[in-house]
């Protein structure tokens, strides 16, 4: 048997929720310690936001160059109404907006109260953060979403996975090898704390030869399948084909066959297995989602890439 390299409790640690991992270093009483961690899971929200702005700009590169500048007009028109409407629905402020663009002037209002003992302010600070980089957060992602949504209607599974692979090489795949050249349990660390920036509950759990982590429910698509996105009037697209974007599923929220590409085809077609395994809930639904990260990747079994291989569509 395989050696394991944490505890239950220390797999337990690493699912921490940001506000509760805050909550433990503002009562430890380390000013320094503390503001080390406001940063840390501060710039954890932030990478998603930014993330979802990159996405959005590689979907908007792909149309203007595979089909002009009235296109891409035609595109950001659409994505700037179903933006505006999903940020209505969320009662997204401008108060929200300067929380989040100004979120550097907590520090010395934090320092401040870490300093004088005030853990209750400190706190408060914290979910007052939190709390606006949620709603930009979702709001962003919807953004994304929103583009893809409408190149998928307008041009089909072709169109989308053309445009998530062009996507995928400006921002997600870059990360790759950087992700692969780290221990097994770098990486699973690395994953935990993303996927806790992306608003996710997760718990964490170690094998043999794997970790996994399970996201109930993910941060994205299974809270926008929450919150009624896929609906009118915010309307987001579902992708109906069984092919290879939809693991031969069909019936699949758009955001999610991003997994197929990113996840699966390109990772694939450079080392030959996915990275990581991702398994979504079927259909338009919420529920688990598992992200499986094998500590030797060259071991990922195959049932994996099959899960994408030769499945045409219907």
């Amino acid at each position: 048997m395989t050696a394991r390299s944490f505890t239950r409790e220390e797999l337990d640690a690493l699912a921490t929720l940001p506000a509760e991992q805050f909550a433990a270093s503002v009562a430890s009483g380390d000013v320094d310690q503390t503001m080390a961690v406001f940063d840390r899971l501060e710039r954890s929200y932030r990478n998603f936001v930014d993330g979802f702005d990159a996405f959005a700009a590689g979907i908007h590169e792909w149309t203007v160059t595979t089909h002009g500048f009235d296109a891409l007009t035609q595109l950001m028109r659409a994505e700037r109404t179903t933006t505006t409407i999903d940020a209505a629905r969320r009662g997204l402020s401008e108060e929200h907006m300067h929380d989040v663009i100004s979120a550097g002037r907590w520090r010395d209002s934090l320092r401040a109260r870490l300093v004088e003992g005030d853990h209750s302010g400190a706190r408060e600070i914290f979910a007052r953060l939190e709390s606006s980089m949620r709603i930009v957060h979702d709001n962003a992602c919807v953004r994304a979403v929103a583009a893809l949504s409408y190149v998928y209607r307008t041009w089909g599974v072709e169109g989308l996975e053309s445009s998530i692979r062009l996507a995928g090489e400006r921002t997600l795949l870059n990360f790759m090898p950087h992700d692969l050249a780290r221990s097994a349990e770098e990486r699973i660390k690395q994953w935990s704390r993303m996927m806790l920036g992306n608003f996710a509950s997760i718990t964490v759990d170690e094998h043999d030869d794997r970790f996994e982590i399970t996201q109930d429910p993910c941060g994205t698509c299974t809270r926008q399948v929450i919150d009624g996105c896929y609906a009118p009037p915010v309307d987001l697209a579902v992708v109906t084909e069984k092919c290879p974007l939809t693991f031969g599923q069909g019936d699949m929220p758009v955001y999610r066959t991003h997994v197929a590409v990113m996840h699966y085809l390109q990772p694939i077609e450079r080392q030959g297995v996915p990275w990581p395994a991702i398994e979504c809930p079927a259909g338009v639904d919420a529920g688990p989602c598992r992200v499986t990260i094998y500590k030797d990747p060259s071991a990922t079994p195959a049932r994996w890439a099959n899960r994408v291989a030769a499945v045409g569509n219907d």
